[in-house]
């Protein structure tokens, strides 16, 4: 996803299959802060600078954060960019997008991911973002659970400020159950490439994978 025309261009040389449209909860126009200070740095939000030192920011790179510029962009859903792109199902949804994570998963419609990984800010470095909670939350309505968070960077408070999460469908119930079902091969596929054997050795006992006892077997050399 790359909103950005001369950045889109740059990727479709590239022979990447690209959304030219920055992502939202519906079709809108919305304002997009740049930071060239910060290599790659945007958001649909600008900048709070109170909230820095909870980062640990020196003030030396305050300015790396300074706006350098402000453009209007056209947005569109994932759901209607996946229609376009005859994309019938999504497997695994990474979103990292300072902020407009769950104004994007709104627009998610009839596409269901078997994992999500999700940025998700403690304290907000930017200002009017919705409070984390709200996220998490609306996540768990969507019939998904948390099975990891490993914070992001250092932190003034004892708790981090920022976090990538992963979701997966909550299989402890009938539509979860049906989600993972549905594509089972994928699903198992992506618990090993994110190291969840311990999980995934739950899931397929709990919902009676053919591939179960195999399962079973897997050794977790990386984590305990």
């Amino acid at each position: 996803v790359e909103p950005i025309k001369d950045e889109a261009e740059k990727l479709k040389k590239q022979n990447y299959k690209v959304i030219s449209k920055g992502l939202w909860s519906n079709n809108c126009i919305k304002k997009l802060y740049i930071m060239k200070k910060r290599l790659g740095s945007s958001s649909m939000y600008s900048p709070n600078k109170d909230t820095f030192l909870l980062y640990n920011l020196k003030k030396k790179n305050y300015p790396l954060f300074e706006v350098t510029n402000e453009i209007d962009i056209d947005c569109t859903t994932i759901n209607e960019s996946l229609n376009n792109l005859n994309l019938k199902k999504l497997d695994f949804l990474k979103i990292d997008t300072q902020g407009a994570e769950i104004e994007i998963l709104k627009g998610l419609g009839k596409y269901f991911p078997l994992l999500l990984k999700v940025e998700v800010q403690i304290v907000p470095m930017y200002e009017r973002v919705p409070d984390w909670s709200e996220l998490i939350n609306y996540l768990y309505k969507l019939n998904y659970m948390t099975c990891e968070w490993t914070e992001i960077g250092t932190h003034a408070t004892r708790s981090p400020v920022e976090m990538d999460m992963l979701f997966i469908p909550n299989y402890l119930n009938n539509n979860g159950k049906e989600l993972i079902m549905s594509r089972k091969k994928e699903f198992i596929s992506l618990m090993l490439i994110f190291g969840q054997i311990k999980l995934l050795q739950i899931i397929s006992t709990k919902l009676n994978f053919p591939e179960m006892l195999e399962i079973e077997n897997l050794n977790d050399k990386f984590f305990y």
